[in-house]
């Protein structure tokens, strides 16, 4: 079973303006200027379409004379608070912006193997007896709970030897003042995507919060600084350049 983190609370490295900066990712040249567009926001109709800056808040200003559209680069500059003063521009081959995950090919599942929710579960998710499941190929359900023997003490009648419980990571009460703080951090406006994502490969059924933004600003820090270490990983398109 994994440790819980010790670490205080979430960290992110603020981008304040002068600092010096990195990003990567495809150069699109909007209507008044050019932008860049992390791998994980590009589409074609970037690259057909005509755009201002200010539509594709998804993105990073650079602030340079001249780039190829649809161009994968890497820039290095001073961030302005909005922008990127470039100084530095590197061509990358496309594989650098689109690496290759592995995933194994899903089996189907063995005859009577667990499968959605029951209404039980249900409630149980809901009041925060257990904080997740997930049925797995090999015909078992991971569970994961602050409390592992009420919750197998609820589950074994249903699920009998299929049923696996893990104690929680996180527990509910570190749960629910993530969600207050992610919360916060909507009513910042500055989030272009939110999600969730496995703590790990060993047990799915632990998850975690997912936040990316352009840049780190110091009201995202103190937003997120009630989170536990771990419980909610931020991905910044600009990244200090230390």
């Amino acid at each position: 079973m994994r440790v819980p983190p010790r670490g205080p609370h979430v960290h992110v490295t603020v981008a304040y303006p002068g600092a010096r900066v990195r990003a990567t990712g495809t150069a699109v040249r909007a209507i008044d200027g050019w932008v860049l567009v992390a791998r994980s926001h590009w589409t074609e109709d970037l690259r057909t379409r005509s755009w201002r800056c200010s539509e594709l808040e998804f993105a990073v200003t650079l602030h340079v004379d001249t780039l190829q559209t649809g161009c994968p680069i890497a820039v290095k500059g001073i961030w302005s608070g909005r922008g990127i003063q470039v100084r530095h521009v590197a061509e990358l081959p496309p594989g650098r912006l689109s690496p290759v995950h592995a995933h194994a090919v899903p089996r189907d599942r063995p005859p009577g193997a667990p499968g959605p929710a029951t209404d039980l579960e249900l409630q149980l998710l809901r009041d925060g007896t257990i904080t997740n499941r997930y049925p797995s190929f090999d015909g078992t359900l991971r569970v994961v709970a602050d409390d592992v023997s009420l919750a197998t003490r609820l589950l074994a009648p249903v699920y009998g030897d299929a049923l696996r419980v893990e104690r929680a990571v996180f527990p509910q009460r570190w749960r629910r003042t993530a969600r207050a703080a992610l919360r916060a951090v909507d009513d910042l406006g500055i989030a272009c995507a939110s999600g969730t994502a496995f703590l790990d490969d060993s047990n799915p059924a632990e998850t975690v919060h997912t936040i990316e933004v352009v840049a780190a600003t110091e009201a995202l820090a103190q937003a997120l600084t009630p989170i536990a270490d771990d419980l909610v990983r931020v991905t910044s398109h600009v990244e200090v350049d230390a």
